[in-house]
């Protein structure tokens, strides 16, 4: 292959374009610029000729979607490389005064300057933008590179597949609906997926690090939950109950600032970040009840020990929260001058499966039937994810009878397995060597330092190639309330390339234009050097059918077979051969 051309420009229009069409995650933005980017795909020369190429991938939900673009080399390439991208951005809460300039990138960066929010700029090499550095401009570069691509075809030794997902920023659903179609595409198309490249805002490994990496794997995700069934006080009996939100507080304050409960669960240190904060208001559920859930990253993880951990913590904060209040109910009864006597009272902690045990145990029917019917029931209604498995967790316990306070430990539904090249797997190590190749290539053309790092942040590439993925499940659809099992798996290990930018999530977020010019240069020189590759492999492959040749005839004229030879045609006898 030959694409040598400088993609810069065309990158940075396109980004600007991008810019230009709000697309906040969950709103009517998303499927508009999904179908302008569908309209742009759809007016390439390749896909003119090519139309089934180019697909549009509804949602379960109806209302949004996902495009997959297939540019395909000519016949006999099976080998496939994968460019992901999503568009969906944060909020605009950041934004303030400049709220309306967000999606005009020139402006934005002209309003900016004069309040010195913009780094120096020596030559105008940034851009900013709602959206630019998180998806936006890489997003840009990979649909500039697609364009070179597909224009040059006929010359082509990979395939390339380019998706471009809405709805990733929620819980992955852009790529969830997009697996049993690429699964289903690529057994139509006989596609071999050899590898996929994502861009994201830069990663650092310590505080000061401003490198740029490139990801060869990605840490698994899990969502630790507790279910907090509290007491509220008795009128006129203050301290008599257990507060869900104190509990919540306890818990707060020994997990996610104390790394100490999750010690030697990985080779590397453990920290659950708080994620969301649940009171649900519905009818179904009491109002003292509080759920809290928190994200654990981890590269290596014994889920089981993970489990016993978070019990322990569990009670170690009702434990925590009954002397508080003893304490203050003490010195409340001290002062009034009356006795205290200190209620006993019981309190529980349980997984998600035992408290389904518990219930199953008291129901008269089929429980795992009903639950269906309930969860039937929380989409109808509209709720999420995290309110439906409150309601069920509720409805569990009108039978397990749990007494307060009582914690219920569970998983949430953000999940993910771990996901990468592995140095220790021939294959791998191969695609590795061609990594190192290809970053040489483009280091070549301008000064780029880049180093390869692994483990990424957990992203839509996890669900690309999940490793260790069987015990996983097997936790998720036990301790999991609304666990779904994966639809496909496709075994295409992910590449994550940081952007150089800044500001990410505020209203100077910003991209380094070099970008425009090293991402598409990348792409060409990683598709360059597994063309390459692939070429050597296939000449490096026995041909079938001059082994054919020499086993059933008795003599055999080489210099009649396909493959050209630089030496004399030789006879070899029947004997000879033996």
């Amino acid at each position: 292959m030959f694409f040598n051309r400088d993609l810069k420009a065309e990158s940075a229009t396109l980004a600007k374009w991008l810019i230009s069409i709000p697309s906040i995650s969950g709103t009517r933005g998303e499927g508009i610029i999904m179908q302008a980017i569908y309209d742009g795909l759809a007016g390439f020369h390749y896909f003119k000729e090519h139309p089934q190429h180019l697909q549009l991938v509804g949602h379960q939900d109806q209302q949004n979607f996902s495009i997959a673009a297939l540019v395909k080399a000519p016949e006999g390439v099976h080998d496939t490389i994968v460019l992901c991208a999503h568009v969906d951005t944060g909020t605009l809460e950041n934004y303030g005064l400049v709220k309306d300039l967000a999606f005009k990138s020139d402006e934005l960066k002209a309003e900016l300057s004069k309040h010195a929010l913009l780094p120096p700029l020596d030559d105008g090499s940034i851009m900013p933008g709602l959206g630019v550095l998180q998806c936006k401009g890489g997003c840009a570069c990979m649909i500039a590179a697609l364009k070179e691509l597909s224009d040059h075809f006929a010359a082509l030794e990979l395939n390339v597949l380019f998706l471009c997902m809405s709805r990733s920023l929620c819980r992955g659903e852009g790529i969830h609906n997009l697996l049993p179609f690429i699964q289903e595409w690529c057994r139509q198309e006989a596609l071999n997926l050899y590898a996929a490249l994502q861009t994201s805002p830069p990663q650092p490994l310590h505080p000061n690090d401003e490198s740029q990496h490139l990801f060869i794997s990605n840490r698994g995700l899990i969502e630790p939950s507790f279910f907090i069934f509290g007491e509220k006080d008795l009128p006129g009996l203050p301290f008599a109950g257990f507060s869900s939100a104190l509990i919540a507080g306890r818990l707060l304050n020994n997990l996610e600032l104390n790394p100490e409960p999750l010690r030697g669960l990985c080779p590397q240190p453990l920290t659950l970040k708080f994620w969301q904060h649940v009171t649900p208001q519905n009818s179904l559920i009491h109002d003292s009840c509080l759920s809290l859930s928190f994200s654990l990253e981890f590269t290596k993880l014994n889920y089981l020990q993970l489990l016993e951990a978070l019990k322990d913590a569990a009670a170690e904060a009702i434990e925590q929260c009954a002397n508080l209040i003893d304490e203050r109910a003490k010195l409340h009864y001290y002062l009034l001058e009356r006795p205290y006597r200190p209620p006993l009272k019981d309190a529980e902690v349980l997984s998600f499966s035992d408290l389904k045990k518990r219930a199953q145990n008291n129901y008269p029917g089929d429980l795992a039937l009903a639950l269906e019917v309930l969860k039937q029931n929380c989409r109808k209604e509209g709720l999420s994810a995290h309110e439906s498995i409150c309601c069920i967790i509720e409805k569990l316990n009108e039978f397990a009878q749990l007494p307060k306070p009582s914690i219920v430990v569970y998983l949430g539904p953000r999940n993910a397995a771990l996901q990468g090249l592995q140095a220790a797997r021939r294959a791998d190590r191969d695609k590795l060597i061609l990594v190192h190749e290809a970053i040489a290539k483009t280091a070549l053309s301008f000064p780029w330092e880049l180093d390869i790092q692994e483990h990424a942040a957990p992203s839509y590439l996890n669900h690309l190639r999940p490793e260790g993925m069987d015990a996983l499940q097997q936790l998720l659809f036990e301790e999991n309330p609304l666990f779904i099992p994966p639809q496909s798996l496709l075994n295409c290990p992910g590449l994550t390339l940081t952007l150089k930018g800044g500001n990410l999530h505020q209203c100077s977020e910003y991209i380094d234009s070099n970008m425009f010019q090293q991402v598409p240069t990348f792409i060409l020189s990683l598709l360059n050097t597994l063309a390459k590759n692939s070429r050597e492999r296939k000449l490096a492959a026995p041909d079938p059918v001059l082994q054919a040749e020499v086993i059933e005839r008795p003599t055999l004229n080489l210099a009649a077979a396909d493959a050209p030879l630089t030496e004399p045609p030789v006879q070899i006898s029947a004997a000879e051969h033996k």
